[in-house]
């Protein structure tokens, strides 16, 4: 055997032993179960208990959805200074609205399973960065309503966050972003809101500024583009028509777009009701 083939072959062999002793070495990724997605869903009017036309796109929704170890709903209708948990128990169907809304409301229950487990998980996850404080019981109507239709069987654990009132729109996005690591165990966050809350728009059909606003926020949302959306009040168009109140009704979002950051986004419903857009937001 000639020298130079000597060599060659002695290299091409260490070659290949170097290539199979660093695949050894490399770490070996355990197998993770998938990231449930993000939801934000419009709840419009307490009556959608009640509303089969509300309800179909909503049931067929929940059908393609997988069951999670539990619901953590956030709403604009439960509010708290700074981070608190609510619904902790078996669950039980508030009836916080007025009545001439659903007038027989009292056929209608969201008797989920005690929720007190998971909530130690999630305060276990939220103290790294958060204090974690615990209030009532009892799911909001924004929260159980919605349920009803994307789980009427009333199966998984329902634990609220109240929606913090004295954090920025850039702290909301913070605060979805600890609850991330939840979504790969069994956790799902469920947003309830509507993308425009002008009440006082109401009876008008479809409204120019709503439909702007509404297609802004797709746009955005197909675009990834994180920066504009906790920015909302100031990028979106016609941003004070579509919440002339503080904005709670989006800012909810914020909190699911910062637990499923970078993910695609897939709209189940869209329309509107009167000035509501009936958007509702899969992330993941």
């Amino acid at each position: 055997m000639k020298r130079r083939d000597f060599v060659a072959g002695t290299c091409v062999a260490a070659g290949a032993w170097a290539a199979r002793a660093s695949a050894l070495m490399m770490p070996v990724e355990e197998d993770r179960p998938p990231a449930l997605p993000a939801l934000y869903v419009a709840h419009g009017g307490p009556n959608l208990a009640a509303s089969e036309e509300r309800a179909r796109p909503l049931r067929e929704w929940g059908a393609r959805l997988d069951a999670p170890r539990a619901y953590l709903g956030i709403t604009p209708h439960t509010r708290a200074a700074g981070v608190q948990l609510t619904a902790i128990g078996v669950g039980r169907a508030l009836m916080s609205f007025p009545r001439r809304f659903l007038p027989d409301a009292d056929r209608f229950a969201y008797a989920s399973p005690d929720s007190s487990s998971i909530a130690d998980e999630v305060s276990e996850a939220l103290r790294r960065t958060h204090v974690v404080g615990r209030g009532g019981d009892g799911i909001n109507h924004t929260i159980w309503q919605v349920l009803m239709h994307l789980r009427p069987q009333a199966d998984v654990p329902v634990l609220q966050l109240a929606l913090p009132f004295d954090m920025s729109d850039r702290d909301l996005f913070r605060l979805g972003r600890s609850l991330a690591p939840l979504r790969r165990r069994g956790v799902m966050v469920v947003a309830s809101g509507n993308l425009t809350h002008n009440l006082a728009e109401l009876g008008r059909s479809r409204p120019a500024w709503a439909e702007r606003f509404d297609a802004w926020v797709a746009q955005r949302l197909d675009a990834r583009d994180v920066d504009a959306l906790v920015d909302w009040r100031r990028a979106a168009p016609d941003a004070s028509l579509a919440h002339p109140d503080d904005g709670g009704h989006f800012d909810v979002l914020l909190v699911a777009l910062g637990a499923a950051s970078n993910e695609s986004a897939t709209f189940p419903v869209t329309g509107f009701e009167g000035s509501l857009s009936n958007r509702c937001i899969q992330l993941g």
